[in-house]
Parts: structure tokens; sequence; C-alpha cells
């Protein structure tokens, strides 16, 4: 019989949060969902690169899930990280490989980090959408870290592209090729 570890974040019969006692868990638990966010800041501020960096973030949150969500079984945090990587990329494949978003007049601010032929002017026009979506990201691991469960964190990966198009598009940018 397997035994379950102690949930790392409860709520007492007043439901309300209690953290854990112990001030490295909560350090851990921080400095991992930080982590985390700072390498979707770096997948949405480095073009072609920031993808490929992106790639480990399956394996970072799955080999992170006793900070994350420990209770969680092997299955779902595999199925929970997965969905979270598809979510930040795949506004951004579905416009290069079809005419759908083009068809609609939406203009998705992640293609040009796959491959990236052209690319905004200004620093700002980068840097800042992608803090945004890491800010997300962050918002979603945290919820994650306080429910012990991956789906607040899977919700915000897919949020982040579009946080990302939001900020993208309020900025003032042209693209050079």
């Amino acid at each position: 019989m397997r035994t379950r570890r102690p949930r790392a974040l409860r709520f007492d019969a007043s439901m309300t949060l209690s953290l854990p006692r112990n001030p490295s868990a909560r350090l851990a638990q921080t400095g991992v969902a930080f982590g985390i966010a700072m390498l979707v800041l770096i997948a949405y501020a480095m073009p072609f690169f920031g993808l490929l960096a992106s790639l480990c973030l399956p394996f970072v949150t799955h080999t992170s899930r006793r900070h994350l969500w420990p209770e969680a079984s092997n299955t779902y945090s595999i199925v929970w990280s997965l969905l979270a990587w598809a979510g930040l990329w795949l506004p951004g494949l579905v416009n290069l490989f079809t005419p759908a978003f083009h068809a609609a007049g939406v203009e998705v601010s992640t293609t040009w980090l796959i491959i990236p032929l052209c690319a905004p002017t200004g620093l700002s026009a980068v840097l800042v959408p992608a803090l945004a979506a890491a800010v997300t990201s962050l918002a979603g691991l945290l919820g994650a870290v306080v429910t012990q469960r991956g789906w607040s964190w899977v919700v915000a990966a897919w949020l982040a592209p579009w946080v990302h198009y939001l900020v993208f598009s309020q900025l003032p940018h042209e693209f050079f090729c």
C-alpha cells in the first residue's frame, strides 16, 4: 500500500488557507513557480531559441510536481505539463500553418517567435508582452501551488499567448524584415 505524503498546503476547518509551517517548503514552492515563470519569459522574449528553451517546461513542471501538486499522480502531472506547453504555442503554430486567424483578422503576436523572419522594432515591444505572459503564468502556477492541482497552470498557460497579444497590440510597434 502506498503512503500518502502530507499536503504542503491545506484548508483548515474554517476553509482558510494554511500554508506549510516549514519556511523552506514555502520558499521551494515559490522558487519553483518563479523559475518556471522565468522560462516562460525567456520563451516569449527570445525568438526561435525561446521555443527551444520552452521544450524543457513539461520536464521542469513534471519533475517539480512535489512542490507544485504533490498529491497528483504521475499521469495527471504529465498531462498538465504537456497541456500547458501546448497552450503556450498553439495560437502561434495554428497561425503559422493555417489561415484560421488571418481569416478572422487576428494578428497572433507569438508567430514571429517560432520562425523569426521579421521582428518588431524596439525592445519594449518584445519584453513588455513577454513579461505580461510570464506574470499570467506565474499567477496560474501560484494557483496550482495553493490548490494542489495543475488546472490553474494549464488555464494560465493557455491564456498567456492571448495576454501577450493584448499587450503587444497596445504597444506602438512596426515589424522589420
